[in-house]
């Protein structure tokens, strides 16, 4: 069994490219201290609102995935490039809606 940590973002006009940028950036902030999640990029062109994107994270077990996160975060340096990642992209979206997952 497996989880998928889902992020839908609906974006300023204009800013789809720029919020895949971020999602990309921290995807290799991630990979750089756990190679175990694999992350997907979605992005909506064609329906809905525009400058929708989709960031998933999908790992194995939800625990893990927040110890990793508690382990990470307690490093100043890299709370600080998260931090930076998270306020380029208050910049580019207007609203986002979380969600968990369970791949059954």
């Amino acid at each position: 069994m497996s989880f998928i940590m889902r992020r839908v973002m609906y974006g300023k006009p204009g800013t789809a490219d720029q919020i895949v940028q971020v999602l990309k950036d921290s995807e290799q902030l991630v990979r750089r201290y756990d190679a175990r999640t694999k992350m997907r990029i979605l992005v909506d062109h064609m329906s809905g609102r525009s400058d929708r994107v989709v960031g998933e994270f999908e790992m194995n077990d939800v625990a893990d995935f927040y110890a990793f996160m508690g382990q990470v975060m307690s490093k100043p340096e890299v709370a600080a490039e998260y931090k930076a990642l998270e306020e380029r992209g208050f910049q580019l979206v207007d609203y986002s809606e979380a969600e968990w997952w369970r791949v059954v």
